[in-house]
């Protein structure tokens, strides 16, 4: 059956993939230049990079990692929604892009509205994560919950940990890596919590494959 040989394929890419290149459903590949390395009290420690270097031509370039985190589909508009455990900035620090308006007086205007976006992103973002972790068993979950409770936006130009990466951060992909060890999307009840999420969200049924028999 061409049906059974496609679900057999698909497993075997997924056990030979050591690198996460074929994401299950629910996760996406990113691209993630920096973590930001939390405490277990959600404090920021330091900003850690997540970027190796690579031979491209006669170039050496810095080539961010791309590492598996939660679905993040196609986003526009006004009211972008944020991404779980993995975004840029600007949602998950409250930082907000540097207008380009060449033109004082337009630029002094739209960065104030580029000031309140990021505001709002943030909160947006903030809701979401404490929403989903704020019951979880897990120190991973209150790391990450605790952060964006005590996270102040309006400090982050002044932040010391943030200093020397504030340029760099503005349309990077960030992740949480707690307390110096594992990243908040690889953990095991965050993974279970999250993949449950994403049944819940989808309104159907969880339905045993007829080839397989998993569900």
């Amino acid at each position: 059956m061409i049906l059974k040989e496609l679900v057999n394929y698909y497993e075997q890419l997924q056990r030979l993939d050591e690198k996460d290149e074929i994401p299950k459903r629910g996760y996406s590949t990113a691209n993630v230049a920096f973590s930001l390395n939390i405490s277990l009290d959600g404090r920021l420690l330091d900003v850690l990079p997540e970027t190796h270097e690579e031979k491209r031509g006669k170039k050496t370039v810095k080539v961010s990692k791309a590492m598996t985190v939660p679905e993040q589909p196609p986003r526009s508009g006004q009211a972008p929604p944020p991404y779980f455990l993995c975004d840029n900035a600007t949602f998950f620090l409250g930082i907000p892009k540097k207008s380009t308006m060449k033109n004082e007086e337009q630029r002094l205007t739209d960065q104030k509205k580029l000031d309140q976006k990021a505001l709002k992103y943030f909160e947006k973002c903030k809701d979401l994560h404490i929403s989903l972790l704020k019951n979880m068993d897990s120190p991973a979950a209150a790391s990450v919950v605790r952060f964006f409770e005590q996270w102040q936006p309006e400090d982050a130009e002044t932040n010391e940990v943030l200093g020397a990466y504030l340029d760099q951060l503005e349309s990077a992909n960030l992740v949480f890596r707690i307390d110096g060890g594992i990243f908040a999307q690889n953990d095991v009840a965050i993974n279970g919590m999250w993949q449950n999420h994403i049944k819940k969200g989808t309104g159907a049924p969880v339905m045993q494959c007829l080839v397989s028999g998993k569900d």
